[in-house]
């Protein structure tokens, strides 16, 4: 299929759900490879005027980033780059500014004063002519992609936020903030950088109202705030933050003169509140959710008033406030059930939007929808072969731990077996610092589709659940972090669902980690261990990345090298007792392939035996985030090998 076909064709003018998710269940499994399929598209932004569509679109098993032309069948998408074509650069996200620009951020290796660095740029496409202009890369440092305000009157500007080498060694991490011109990719110096203050923040007429920076000699915060744009920024606050505290930053200012919102976790959760920039105090609590953390929020298109927020629950969703917005997410709604539509991207008039289509067991489909004509149009399916076909079930559960805590986790069923006594995978995910939820996850789905049942905790440190279970992570990582995992296969025999005899855990990143741990540390409770992109040496990763271990890892790092290897399970090969398969990309930039190459050298040398004790599969071309289809089929084809080897499903 050629990329005009595949991906311009508007197929139906209507399509109906009822139909395909009434669609019986076939007898025999999808082989798991199905699974592995690149999503068609995937986080689509629609150009103002609605014509046009910014995605990362599949075909021939290469993912692209690329424009779409919406309303003329016959243009083949523009594309940008090829994911998995590009050395050492990635693209990690782009923008419309106007209909004829768009701004991609992409992340790439530099050299600074004799090392290696991971850096972040700014280039504009010309979506008529493909044309590439790089954004202030003159002098840049850094972080160099920080986008603070675009315009919306139709000239394509943006204001950047970037480090600069112009200014000396002392003042490196200082920000400025700078007014670039996208078409020609001029730029002049609108705020230039001030002692210690390393970002800025503007109001919705793209006005620099303020800054903030820490200063890690006096252990203070400090802020900076005008007005008006005709002040100069004065210092407003400055105070010793409390431990893991995080200052008030603004989220977007509104019209009302010396207020904004912010989203703080004062009452243990993230919530929306009014914030008083004279004081820098919060105010009116506007928006909050029981029991889990705001995201973010949607802006209106003035900048100035907030059409909705940003949460996940059981699973992702926008809470609307704005009244029209309401509106259109009811017609949807209405249309094809309650909780299965989710607004993407919009149109500047809001009278074309993209919608995707599908509930947590469905791959799910993107739409063209007309609010106006309340009509949608198939754009595509993300898996071909399911189309919207309900696969294996897909449950958010809680189950206790064994100092009582209570552990939100989702679970998938395999849609062919009955839901007793089958075989365990627990596959915790990356971060920590982040969080499952309900939604089509094509690991859980591949591994469900063969009998296995799957649960994915959200163990103590993920995000999401409010700060208190966050912090839990401080100097918990392999322990009791460690156990909130072992306890769900006592919360599966409990519910005569699982076998406690017959379980595996796999994992990717900080996953991958918990893998390790668990071959390393607990051997009698798993029957084989799959660690992909892991660390199982902390130290060397600490040195790799001093940020590696997040927010509520300080206390941690800073318990010293000892500690570290205490629970890095590098430093401990002969205590390996489930037979583990390693994988990693060679060319991961997130975590050194090195942390898996000589945890395989240690295991050697302690005498485990190679495709018994151990299996290491290198993928040459595979990054962190595992861009390429075959990468992807490897990935599922040596984990279900794996598991069929050491815990069969039969």
């Amino acid at each position: 299929m050629g990329l005009r076909s595949a991906f311009i064709l508007l197929l139906f003018s209507a399509f109906s759900l009822c139909a395909s998710a009434g669609q019986t269940a076939e007898k025999n499994p999808v082989p798991a490879t199905a699974f592995a399929k690149l999503p068609f598209m995937a986080t689509p932004r629609l150009s103002p005027n609605g014509k046009y569509v910014a995605a990362r679109l599949s075909v021939n098993r290469i993912q692209y980033t690329a424009i779409m032309t919406l309303n003329d069948p016959s243009a083949a998408p523009q594309i940008i780059a090829a994911s998995d074509k590009e050395d050492d650069r990635e693209i990690i996200g782009y923008r419309w500014v106007g209909d004829d620009w768009l701004v991609v951020s992409i992340f790439l290796k530099d050299e600074f004063v004799g090392q290696e660095a991971q850096i972040t740029r700014l280039i504009a496409i010309e979506r008529a002519t493909g044309k590439v202009v790089p954004l202030a890369w003159d002098n840049a440092l850094g972080s160099a992609a920080d986008i603070l305000w675009t315009s919306r009157d139709g000239k394509p500007r943006l204001l950047l936020e970037r480090q600069s080498r112009a200014y000396g060694v002392e003042q490196l991490n200082w920000a400025e903030v700078v007014d670039v011109d996208v078409t020609t990719g001029r730029f002049k110096v609108i705020q230039p950088p001030r002692p210690n203050i390393t970002s800025y923040f503007t109001d919705g007429d793209g006005v620099v109202r303020g800054g903030s920076g820490y200063d890690r000699e006096k252990g203070r915060v400090t802020y900076l705030y005008r007005s008006t744009a005709g002040q100069p920024l004065k210092s407003l606050a400055e105070y010793k933050l409390e431990d893991d505290d995080t200052p008030p930053t603004p989220v977007m200012f509104t019209r009302e003169p010396d207020k904004a919102l912010v989203l703080d976790d004062k009452s243990g959760f993230v919530a929306l509140y009014e914030l008083d920039l004279t004081t820098m105090k919060t105010g009116k609590l506007l928006f909050d959710r029981t029991g889990y953390d705001i995201e973010s929020i949607v802006r209106s298109e003035d900048q100035f008033g907030l059409d909705g927020v940003s949460v996940v629950e059981k699973g992702p969703r926008i809470i609307w406030i704005n009244p029209e917005m309401k509106a259109i997410q009811k017609q949807l709604d209405d249309k094809v059930g309650a909780g299965l539509a989710h607004i993407a991207s919009w149109s500047k008039d809001r009278t074309k939007m993209v919608v995707n289509v599908g509930g947590p067991s469905q791959a799910g489909a993107y739409f063209l929808y007309d609010t106006k004509s309340n009509t949608l149009q198939l754009i595509g399916h993300e898996n071909e072969a399911f189309k919207l076909e309900p696969m294996n079930a897909v449950q958010t559960v809680r189950y206790p731990t064994r100092d009582g805590l209570q552990v939100p986790a989702v679970l998938t069923l395999p849609r062919h077996r009955e839901a007793k006594n089958l075989p365990i995978v627990v596959m915790p995910h990356g971060g920590p610092s982040a969080r499952d939820a309900e939604g089509f996850d094509w690991w859980a789905q591949a591994i469900a589709e063969q009998g296995y049942v799957v649960i994915q905790p959200n163990y103590r440190g993920s995000t999401g659940y409010g700060t208190k279970w966050e912090k839990m992570s401080e100097n918990q990582w392999g322990l009791t972090m460690q156990d909130d995992l072992n306890d769900a296969l006592t919360y599966l025999t409990e519910q005569g669902v699982g076998d406690p005899k017959r379980a595996c855990i796999v994992g990717w990143s900080y996953g991958g980690y918990a893998a390790f741990r668990g071959a390393q540390r607990d051997g009698k409770i798993w029957r084989c261990a799959i660690a992909g992109a892991g660390v199982p040496d902390m130290p060397a990763m600490k040195r790799y990345d001093r940020n590696y271990l997040g927010k509520y890892g300080t206390k941690f790092i800073g318990s010293g090298a000892d500690d570290l290897k205490s629970t890095s399970p590098q430093y401990f090969p002969q205590d390996f007792s489930t037979p583990i398969l390693i994988v990693h990309g060679a060319k991961d930039q997130r975590v050194p392939v090195s942390q898996s190459r000589n945890m395989v050298k240690a295991l050697r040398t302690a005498g485990k035996v190679e495709n018994t004790d151990f299996r290491y599969v290198e993928q040459k071309e595979n990054t962190h985030n595992m861009l390429r289809e075959e990468d992807r089929e490897q990935w599922i084809t040596e984990v279900m090998a794996w598991l069929a080897r050491w815990n069969p499903a039969g």
